[in-house]
């Protein structure tokens, strides 16, 4: 089970124009680990590329969840797996929210 304002959030940013993915990660995507009050909500979302207008819009809609998203375009993720980068890698093991074709 997925915390339900992860899933929130994926609805909410579903169908944005330049988003590529949101996924969750960490405590928040196995319940069974995640502490009220002390866990926090991982969520990265993954761009097209920059766009300061969509990432404001993705930060305004987590800010309301109390989430505070990583985002990042999928270029950078694919650059920072590449060097081995270990919060890249703990990411991988999130569960998706949602992802475009």
């Amino acid at each position: 089970m997925i915390h339900p304002d992860a899933v929130k959030l994926g609805r909410a940013l579903r169908g944005m124009d330049g988003i590529k993915a949101a996924v969750v990660f960490g405590s928040a995507a196995r319940m069974e680990d995640f502490v009220e009050g002390l866990s926090d909500i991982d969520v990265l979302v993954l761009l097209e590329r920059r766009n300061p207008k969509v990432e404001r819009v993705i930060r305004e809609k987590a800010a309301a969840l109390g989430i505070s998203p990583a985002i990042m375009t999928m270029r950078e993720f694919a650059r920072g797996l590449r060097a081995g980068d270990p919060g890249l890698l703990l990411m991988c093991r999130g569960r998706p929210l949602w992802r475009s074709d």
